[in-house]
């Protein structure tokens, strides 16, 4: 296969509406909405090469789904808002992902070639959180959260090296969530402790400890086993970390905003392997970056990012799977006692990222 036509086309509507009371003069609420999506995929792959098994490949998608949400609300405090909330949504593959078209990603060096009988992911949501308010529009929120997916994708390397995306038979990611906004100036104030210096700073984060397994099925890829059963996602870290500092001051002709961004995701597989192929690791990349930004006369902005300061490295290993082989000498057990808690791990793509300093000029006629 050589070239391909495609096209996808989507409607959609929407309908929401919420009530709300107050029992034992504490307000609840229940809200929720209903979307009508319509879809339709086509594609067309006329067969070029020589393989008499092979033919011209024409497929289409055309179906109709309701995707619901609801919540339930309450606000026992003033500045205290509790919600429950589920909703229904559904993730479709990309074009290049279902063309059966091999292309070489040079990144990689791999082959990537795309899979026509992909299906669409459904993802039900369930979500508790609670946020507290404080003055001066500050909040600090703690959540829950439960995903479950039925036919996720998957990205595999098979033994020749070549990625392809299946669909599992299902996922879950569960995890908490804290996240906080705080003006540091105005924390210190409510103390009783002058910090007109800290005027303009403002301190965000995020912290997400989560957990995730997939189940596969017996036979994925070329009528070989998955290397690992059992196993996180593709893709989903462990713990994501967002931390931001920001000051801004504004006056009447002249601007100035600073911030400095860190962001760390986890370990996390970024391929899964087929036929022993090990499952392809990334390791984590601690990414610390800055804004700069001047206005004057409210129509001249001249903005500064630089990117990378830490001069992190992207690096991708693969670990032993020892454990996969059979040994006729000591059994499982006693092999799993002594070898268990070895990490055997092999570097085979590091790149190092640069510092990069991206520099910008507008104005407003």
């Amino acid at each position: 296969y050589d070239t391909y036509e495609a096209s996808e086309t989507q409607a959609a509507a929407y309908l929401a509406g919420n009530i709300s009371a107050q029992i034992l003069q504490v307000p609840f609420g229940l809200d929720g909405g209903l979307r009508l999506e319509g879809y339709v995929f086509r594609l067309k792959a006329p067969y070029t090469g020589v393989d008499a098994s092979k033919s011209d490949l024409e497929t289409s998608v055309r179906e109709t789904n309701l995707l619901p949400t609801v919540g339930i609300w309450t606000q026992p405090a003033r500045s205290l808002k509790f919600r429950l909330q589920y909703a229904h949504t559904e993730v479709r593959p990309e074009v290049r992902e279902v063309a059966p078209y091999p292309y070489f990603d040079f990144v990689t060096g791999r082959s990537i070639e795309g899979n026509p009988s992909l299906k669409k992911t459904g993802v039900d949501h369930y979500d508790l959180r609670g946020d507290w308010f404080l003055p001066f529009q500050q909040s600090l929120t703690a959540a829950l959260f439960y995903k479950d997916f039925t036919d996720p994708v998957e990205t595999i390397i098979s033994t020749n090296k070549e990625e392809k995306s299946r669909n599992a038979l299902g996922a879950y990611v569960k995890g908490v969530e804290f996240e906080a906004n705080l003006s540091p100036g105005h924390l210190l104030g409510a103390l009783g402790i002058s910090a007109h210096w800290l005027e303009g700073l403002r301190l965000s984060g995020n912290y997400a400890l989560m957990e995730s397994e997939v189940r596969l099925q017996k036979v994925t890829v070329d009528n070989q086993d998955n290397t690992n059963f059992r196993r996180s996602m593709v893709g989903q870290a462990p713990y994501l970390i967002n931390l931001s500092a920001m000051h801004e001051y504004e006056g009447r002709k002249l601007s100035l905003l600073n911030a400095v961004l860190f962001n760390m995701a986890g370990e996390r597989i970024r391929n899964s392997g087929t036929g022993r192929v090990p499952d392809t690791m990334e390791k984590p990349f601690p990414s610390l970056e800055s804004l700069h930004r001047v206005t004057w006369f409210k129509r001249n902005e001249l903005g500064v990012r630089v990117k990378n300061w830490l001069l992190a490295s992207k690096e991708f290993r693969v670990r032993e799977n020892n454990d996969k082989l059979t040994y006729h000498t000591v059994t499982p057990e006693e092999f799993a006692e002594v070898f268990g808690n070895v990490q055997r791990y092999q570097t085979f793509e590091r790149t190092q990222e640069s510092l990069s300093v991206e520099v910008s000029y507008s104005r407003q006629l």
